[in-house]
């Protein structure tokens, strides 16, 4: 392969014109052309900085993901991390995967063989340009001279490599084979403990229950277990961004190794399953709305929207009759249900109307939304159909001026995550379909919400920058008569 053209942007942003994209050496990874400005936001360049450098970068010629060339067995790009994977033997098929299950998987599904010892596959070195959905492997040398490492740590994730660490006086939990149970979980155990599982409290869980009762559940349910960890080393890739891109591998590993169980076991629940099977759905939700929500160029952009607003309780609720008498799961359906009920009589209460100032909120950001349709109003020149969707919107303002409300009474984190939640509970159909549908004024509203996620962002690292992001999101989705006020909201975060 010939020597590649490259041009440097700026101090961590590369073109490559042979294969057509903008490669960010910080994330290590090809950037989406509709996502530049978000994740430009992500690195903190604001407003003008950001605006000059997303016109010089639209003027390039960037390739849609799946129009990007895909190398053929080149030498490593040094702008990418190299992984060890595995590519299929059998005849005409090349396909490309990172780790064994999913080799065993395409077995299954493309070859039907469903025997692990007949598979067959190589060993090969691989790299992608993007990540998430668009995300496709190309096989690469590491024959050519100084090449970066080869990152081989996913290879030891799961206990293939090292030996399982637990004193012979400690026997194997039932559920959990030796060789899962290696050095790595046990350092990405005892991290969950230590650090994760006091940012996953809800009200009316105990602290107790994240931290001695999952865990130790998790020991008669791999998947949960699993969950555990993959939690954990997503946490660990966010705290420590230099070794982000290793812990960000093992995370992935440790959701592949446990997914197929979690499945079987969601299909079936029933009495001594249900337990473990929401606090998983807890740890995965958690990770993936941080990996979504912090990526927005891994996937269409108003599906974030509509993933989050998808039904947080619906699953706890769909369960609730199966799990044990005391559960804290239990009892956190039923405190989430009268708070949804309070928050109902209360915003259907003709006192509170769309001038009602709240108490808690700073003065600043309070005036800011109670003008909200007034400012929205103004601006659309009082067009027929902008009136009308706020008309349509009076229920979901006062809920979300009740919403944001909530948030700033308290700084305790539960409480925080679920008067932020309390918004998306109480929004009708129409609501989450205009949101869904892109309308002005629900979008608006929608990017208000995200003063609330901005303040749980203070507290919770899963949270943590969603709301710049979004707030993004909704402004390129927005006309340019409503950029000024999307721009104002951002300055008052």
């Amino acid at each position: 392969m010939k020597d590649l053209a490259r041009v440097q942007i700026n101090d961590f942003l590369v073109y490559l014109a042979d294969f057509g994209v903008v490669i960010c050496q910080q994330c290590r990874h090809a950037i989406q052309p509709n996502a530049l400005d978000s994740h430009l936001l992500r690195h903190r360049i604001y407003r003008h900085r950001r605006r000059a450098l997303v016109e010089r970068l639209n003027k390039l010629d960037l390739r849609q993901p799946d129009d990007v060339p895909v190398p053929n067995r080149a030498w490593q790009l040094p702008e990418l991390p190299t992984h060890m994977g595995l590519r299929c033997d059998a005849d005409d098929c090349r396909y490309l995967c990172a780790t064994d299950k999913g080799m065993q998987m395409h077995w299954a599904s493309r070859h039907s063989v469903h025997t692990k010892s007949n598979v067959r596959a190589s060993p090969v070195a691989l790299q992608t340009f993007f990540r998430g959905i668009k995300l496709r492997y190309f096989e690469v040398s590491t024959t050519r001279g100084s090449t970066p490492p080869v990152d081989t740590t996913a290879e030891n994730i799961g206990g293939r490599e090292l030996e399982a660490v637990r004193s012979p006086r400690q026997p194997v939990p039932r559920g959990i084979q030796l060789n899962y149970f290696d050095a790595r979980a046990m350092m990405y155990l005892h991290h969950f403990t230590l650090h994760t599982a006091p940012t996953l409290v809800r009200r009316c869980q105990p602290l107790k229950l994240w931290q001695d009762d999952v865990p130790q559940l998790a020991f008669e349910y791999p998947f949960l277990l699993h969950a555990l960890l993959g939690l954990s080393a997503y946490h660990i890739s966010i705290k420590n961004p230099e070794t982000g891109q290793e812990h960000r591998h093992a995370a992935a590993r440790y959701s592949s190794l446990g997914a197929t169980e979690y499945a079987k076991h969601l299909l079936e629940p029933n009495y001594d399953n249900t337990t473990a099977i929401l606090a998983c759905a807890n740890c995965l939700t958690v990770e993936q709305n941080s990996r979504l929500f912090s990526d927005p160029e891994d996937s269409n952009e108003l599906e974030y929207v509509a993933f989050f607003l998808s039904g947080i309780l619906t699953l706890p609720h769909a369960l609730a009759h199966l799990l044990p008498r005391g559960s804290y799961f239990m009892q956190y359906v039923r405190e989430t249900q009268v708070m949804v009920e309070e928050a109902n009589d209360f915003l259907n209460n003709d006192d509170f109307d769309n001038t009602y100032l709240p108490k808690h909120v700073p003065p600043s950001k309070s005036r800011f939304l109670s003008s909200l349709p007034d400012e929205v109003a103004r601006l659309s020149l009082f067009c027929p159909k902008i009136l009308r969707q706020i008309q349509q919107g009076r229920c979901t303002l006062r809920a979300l001026l009740y919403s944001i409300d909530r948030c700033y009474a308290s700084e305790d984190l539960a409480n925080l995550y679920d008067s932020a939640a309390c918004w998306v509970w109480c929004l009708d159909e129409h609501a989450k379909q205009a949101i869904r549908d892109g309308e002005a004024y629900f979008l608006i509203m929608y990017a208000c919400w995200c003063i609330a996620m901005h303040r749980i962002g203070q507290y919770a690292w899963f949270t943590h920058g969603i709301a710049e992001i979004q707030i993004t999101v909704v402004r390129a989705r927005l006309a340019p008569e409503y950029h000024v006020l999307v721009d104002t909201l951002l300055s008052l975060l």
